[in-house]
């Protein structure tokens, strides 16, 4: 059985990869410093940083029917 690395699993999964890239972008480039601290405590700020992952997600969905 060859194993292969998670470069070559994620290129023949494109769209898990594509989604893992809308997922990493809000929650770590499109969520404030703010929110990041406080979504733990105050509803919210959870709800905006869902809002904001769930987003891009939908965004990619709609436009990739194929998901």
């Amino acid at each position: 059985m060859s194993s292969i690395g998670l470069s070559q699993y994620l290129l023949h999964q494109p769209i898990l990869t594509l989604l893992l890239i809308c997922h990493f972008l809000s929650d770590f480039h499109l969520q404030s410093q703010k929110i990041a601290d406080r979504k733990d405590r105050d509803w919210r700020c959870l709800g905006i940083h869902l809002i904001g992952v769930a987003l891009p997600l939908i965004f990619v969905t709609v436009f990739i029917p194929s998901i």
